[in-house]
C-alpha cells in the first residue's frame, strides 16, 4: 500500500524578526494512478511551510470562539477524520444538520460538504470556523488572535511571504494540509482476482462468473456491480446524487475507502452499521437508478445485494480500509508529540 510522502527541510526563526524566506515546494511522491490528478489550484501551490502552518491551525482550538474546539475535534485521525457521532456538534454544544464527513483524499475531490455547496477546499475551510453553530469565530477575532500570537505571525510570513494574516491565508494553509491526507485504502487478499480490480478496472468476464458466489470474493464482485454506479471515481466516491427515497434531496457521494472507520453512516448518520446501509440499498437500488438517470450502473439492477453480503459487510469493506491513515505521524496532532516545536520539522 502506498501513500503520498513529502520531503521537508528544517527551518528556524526568531519570533518577530523580519526574516526573508522562500517557501519550499511540496511534491507527492506517489498516489494510485486510478485516483486521477491532484486538484491543486494555481493560486495555492503546495509548500512545506504552508502544510506545516495548516497542520498547526487544524489542531489548534484557537480557531473556536471559546477555545474549546479545533477542526480536529470533529475530524479525528483515529476515525479517518470523522467523529463517531450521528450529527456534528459545535463548540457551544449545538447539534448540526449533517454527519461529519471524512477528510481523506480530498485532493482528488471537486465537491465539498454533503450538499456540495463548496467547490474548493479554500471555499470550504472558512465556513465551519465562522458558523455560529460550529466553531463560531469571526474573521476579525481570528485575525486578532493570530497576529498577537507569539509564533503564528512568523509562520504566516514563512508560508505566505507576500501576503497578510487573514481568513484567505488561513484557508489556504489548512487546505494545503488537508490535501496531503491520502489513503489508497485497498488491501485485497491474493484470492481476490484479478488484481486490476483494485484500480477500478475489473475483468468483467471473470466477475460475471463469480459474482453469484456466496463468498467474500463474490460479495466484493456484487459490490462492484451494485455500488460503483454512484461510487464511480478512482477513490470510490462520486459527485452529487439523489440518494434519498422519499424526497428529492441531492447529496455528495462519499468515498468507500476507510468506510469501516467512519460510522455512523449517511448524511444524517441514520445507520450505525454497514449491514444496515447495505440492507437499505438492497431495498432501494431500483429507486436510486430511477432518480439518477445519468448514473450508469455496471450491470442490470437485478444484480442485488444478498443476505450473505449484508451479514458479512464489515469483512467485505475491511479490504477498503487502510490503517496507515490513522497512524501516520504527518497527519497527527503536533501539539501532542513529546518533541513538539513550532519549528517546521524535518520529515522523510
Amino acid at each position: 500500500m502506498v501513500i503520498a510522502l513529502c520531503f521537508c527541510v528544517c527551518s528556524s526563526f526568531t519570533p518577530g524578526a523580519n526574516n526573508e524566506h522562500v517557501p519550499h515546494p511540496y511534491s507527492f511522491s506517489y498516489y494510485p494512478p486510478a485516483f486521477g490528478q491532484p486538484n491543486i489550484p494555481a493560486d495555492n501551490p503546495m509548500t512545506i511551510e504552508g502544510i506545516w502552518l495548516g497542520r498547526l491551525l487544524f489542531y489548534d482550538s484557537l480557531l473556536s470562539i471559546n477555545n474549546n474546539q479545533s477542526c480536529a475535534s470533529c475530524h479525528q485521525q483515529n476515525m479517518a477524520f470523522t467523529d463517531g457521532r450521528k450529527l456534528a456538534v459545535g463548540t457551544n454544544g449545538d447539534v448540526n444538520k449533517f454527519n461529519t464527513m471524512s477528510l481523506v483524499n480530498l485532493v482528488f475531490e471537486h465537491d465539498f460538504f454533503w450538499d456540495g455547496r463548496a467547490k474548493s477546499l479554500e471555499e470550504q475551510v472558512p465556513q465551519p470556523i465562522t458558523n455560529p453553530t460550529e466553531m463560531g469565530l469571526s474573521e476579525n477575532e481570528l485575525v486578532r488572535r493570530l497576529k498577537t500570537h507569539r509564533y503564528y505571525p512568523q509562520l504566516f510570513e514563512q508560508a505566505f511571504p507576500n501576503d497578510s494574516i487573514c481568513m484567505r491565508t488561513v484557508s489556504k494553509a489548512v487546505s494545503q494540509f488537508l490535501r496531503t491526507i491520502i489513503s489508497s485504502g485497498l488491501s485485497f487478499p491474493d484470492y481476490i482476482e484479478p488484481k486490476r480490480m483494485a484500480h477500478n478496472q475489473p475483468d468483467t468476464a471473470y466477475m460475471n462468473i463469480h459474482r453469484k458466489e456466496l463468498s467474500i470474493p463474490g460479495a466484493i464482485y456484487r459490490m462492484s456491480y451494485a455500488c460503483l454506479g454512484c461510487h464511480n471515481t478512482g477513490t470510490y466516491g462520486g459527485g452529487m446524487a439523489n440518494n434519498e427515497v422519499a424526497h428529492d434531496s441531492v447529496f455528495k457521494v462519499p468515498s468507500l475507502i476507510n468506510i469501516t472507520l467512519t460510522a455512523p453512516y449517511m448524511h444524517d448518520g441514520r445507520f450505525k452499521a454497514l449491514k444496515d446501509v447495505l440492507l437499505h440499498y438492497k431495498e432501494h437500488l431500483s429507486n436510486l437508478q430511477a432518480k439518477n438517470p445519468k448514473i450508469v450502473f455496471p450491470a442490470p439492477i437485478t444484480d442485488k445485494i444478498t443476505d450473505f453480503d449484508i451479514e458479512h459487510a464489515d469483512e467485505i469493506f475491511q479490504y477498503f480500509t487502510d490503517s496507515t491513515v490513522i497512524t501516520k505521524t504527518a497527519y497527527s496532532n503536533p501539539f501532542r508529540q513529546n518533541s513538539f516545536s513550532w519549528l517546521i520539522p524535518s520529515t522523510n
